[in-house]
């Protein structure tokens, strides 16, 4: 559970950073 609560968690932060790249 711990690999992937810990992907679940890297995969937002990749989605934020996306999300900021399109709103620049």
């Amino acid at each position: 559970m711990a690999k992937s609560t810990k992907s679940y968690e890297e995969r937002m932060l990749e989605m934020e950073k996306k999300e900021q790249e399109s709103l620049e």
